[in-house]
């Protein structure tokens, strides 16, 4: 099994469904004892204040659920170990909140949404295709057997965010992972925005290019 050291690893139900709600539930509790508003929802806020709770958490659910299921599917490559996966996990979405919670400490709240003006075919193509190019990039630099172990991985990866940044930062706000749009967005929904409105926009776009880079690459390069 997972916890016996061997190479055995057991994916059921339980693994991919129960779990990030627990962390979930968990990780929301915590978020109420540091924000008073959140706090005070909860205590005086009734119905509609636990409605409002549980729609929070089912929002961290599915942001952990996706990092979680990326993250297995690297472990079950055999490119990552499982204890990596689960740091991987947690420090995904803890850092997205906190970063955003710090911000929103120090008066800077972090907006992150799309171009008004723009289109949200637009929105979604300049998001699904850049998640795209900088998911095949980490295949092909850091993953890929003729090219792993090289010293100018990070170089390819910071740059390909670096251009994706220029080119459609202004248009798309730039998120190409879920959980940089998930931290912000609900920081910003606890201070009273509405940015996590778009999370239809991110949540598709980024999963669809990151599952079509994996595609490309299992069907052109893994087998060569």
């Amino acid at each position: 099994s997972t916890f016996s050291g061997n190479d055995t690893f057991v994916i059921g139900l339980f693994t991919l469904n129960i779990f990030p709600y627990i962390n979930a539930s968990i990780l929301m509790q915590l978020l109420i004892s540091l924000f008073p508003n959140l706090s005070k929802l909860q205590k005086e806020g009734g119905a509609e204040g636990r409605r409002t709770i549980n729609k929070l958490t089912r929002l961290i659910t599915l942001g952990w659920a996706l990092i979680q299921s990326f993250s297995i599917s690297f472990y079950l490559k055999k490119t990552i170990s499982f204890r990596t996966c689960f740091k991987y996990i947690f420090f995904q979405i803890l850092g997205a909140i906190s970063s955003a919670s710090i911000l929103s400490i120090i008066g800077k709240n972090l907006i992150i949404s799309p171009s008004k003006g723009e289109s949200i075919f637009l929105i979604i193509a300049s998001e699904f295709f850049f998640t795209f190019l900088m998911m095949f990039v980490i295949l092909v630099v850091a993953i890929y057997p003729k090219t792993k172990g090289n010293n100018y991985y990070g170089l390819g990866i910071g740059l390909t965010v670096s251009l994706g940044i220029y080119l459609v930062g202004n248009i798309s706000g730039a998120v190409f992972n879920p959980s940089v749009f998930i931290g912000p967005s609900f920081i910003d929904y606890l201070n009273g925005g509405n940015t996590i409105n778009n999370i239809y926009l991110y949540i598709f776009s980024t999963v669809s290019g990151s599952l079509f880079a994996v595609l490309i690459y299992n069907q052109f390069l893994e087998k060569s």
